[in-house]
């Protein structure tokens, strides 16, 4: 799979797109294949490997996930 728009707006520090995208259903768990060949590879990863730390909050926040 390409990058989906969560992932792009994640990784480019796009907080109000990215709320968009989550209020409108998109799914955050979404994997694709990295530039890099990773695999595996959330809208989470993106923001962390970007440092978009406010993103980053609001992905664990719809994710459930704890710090």
């Amino acid at each position: 799979m390409k990058d989906s728009a969560l992932h792009l707006a994640s990784s480019r520090g796009h907080l109000e797109i990215v709320r968009m995208l989550l209020d409108a259903g998109v799914d955050p768990t979404i994997q694709i294949e990295g530039a890099e060949g990773e695999e595996g590879m959330t809208a989470l990863s993106y923001a962390v490997r970007e440092g978009h730390d406010e993103i980053m909050v609001v992905l664990r926040e719809t994710m459930d996930i704890s710090e």
